[in-house]
């Protein structure tokens, strides 16, 4: 198992890398003249042209690319263009609001998307059955953004209930929570009811319920085990939609985190932070995306059985 963990990091340094040039490459095409909208409109060629010296903008792209690389092996993230400050301090106070937001989220999305889905799939045809299929395919359709403010204008503004922006207690993240991972949990209650369905109708439970296996054992050892294995592939993909919608979230709910820093960042053409906010983002994948595997082999035997078998066979 250590030897697998090693080799699928060993995978993510070059998927990391790929990212960094892609996005660094793309944000040398920005269209308009940076060190204008870092200084202002009014400041004098000379001043720009001081400005892109000391920043290396005068640089080849490849020797910008590297020296970036460099610090940021070192550590150093340097300084924000906008504010000046270091991005070592400003990123790492916006890291554990998205944390929070992210896992908190996916993890009611799971919960509940989980839960529901094999409820319907064993009360198949019931009221409850098409009172979920339904009630998720219209929590799909809704954007998050108008989820948000709904939420915001019912409980926070006229109920009182909640705060309605900032991050600082457990109950300023109860509503983004509740927008981010209303459209993930319809997502798993349509996957999770599909996949049980199909396992429900499999050999391996019918003589499990024919040798007398109690209905609750059935359900959790047979039936929900097999049904997984799709699911949390799911779960891996939804994360980076949760990732992405946190940057819609944390602005409606004016969240101190690593999303509306990513959008100041573009909105201002802030090389610095644009980088290593989505960096952060195609890191955090990547290592969930690990963890998706090891669960994988963990639940499913015949994937660690070959596993075992390869790892003998070397």
């Amino acid at each position: 198992m250590t030897r697998f963990i090693l080799k699928r990091l060993l995978i993510l340094i070059p998927v990391l890398l790929g990212v960094s040039l892609l996005i660094f490459y793309i944000l040398t095409l920005m269209p308009a003249e940076v060190a204008a909208i870092q200084l202002g409109m009014d400041a004098s060629p000379e001043t720009i042209e001081r400005w892109n010296e000391e920043h290396g903008m005068n640089d080849p792209f490849f020797v910008r690319y590297l020296n970036y690389m460099k610090g940021l092996l070192r550590g150093d993230l340097g300084k924000s263009w906008t504010t000046k400050t270091s991005i070592n301090k400003e990123f790492s106070e916006r890291i554990p609001s998205t944390l929070i937001l992210t896992f908190g989220s996916l993890a009611i999305s799971a919960v509940v998307g989980v839960t529901i889905g094999v409820i319907s799939a064993i009360k198949q045809y019931s009221i409850f059955d098409y009172t979920s299929i339904v009630s998720a395919m219209i929590i799909t359709s809704l954007p998050a953004f108008w989820l948000g403010l709904m939420l915001v204008l019912i409980f926070s503004l006229r109920l009182n209930f909640f705060p309605a922006t900032g991050g600082g207690s457990f109950k300023s993240y109860i509503l983004p929570w509740i927008t981010l991972s209303a459209a993930t949990s319809a997502q798993l209650i349509r996957m999770t009811r599909s996949t049980m369905l199909e396992v429900i109708r499999s050999d391996y439970v019918l003589t499990a319920k024919a040798k007398g296996a109690k209905p609750l054992q059935v359900i959790l050892k047979h039936e929900l085990r097999n049904a997984l294995l799709p699911t949390i592939t799911v779960i891996g993909v939804i994360l980076g939609g949760t990732l992405g919608g946190a940057l819609v979230t944390e602005t409606v709910f004016a969240l101190p985190g690593v999303g509306t820093y990513l959008l100041h960042g573009v909105l201002t053409y802030n090389m610095p932070v644009v980088m290593i906010s989505v960096l952060f983002i195609a890191t955090v994948i990547g290592i969930v995306n690990l963890i998706i595997d090891i669960l994988y082999m963990y639940i499913d035997p015949r994937l660690r059985s070959q596993f075992i078998k390869g790892y003998i066979a070397r």
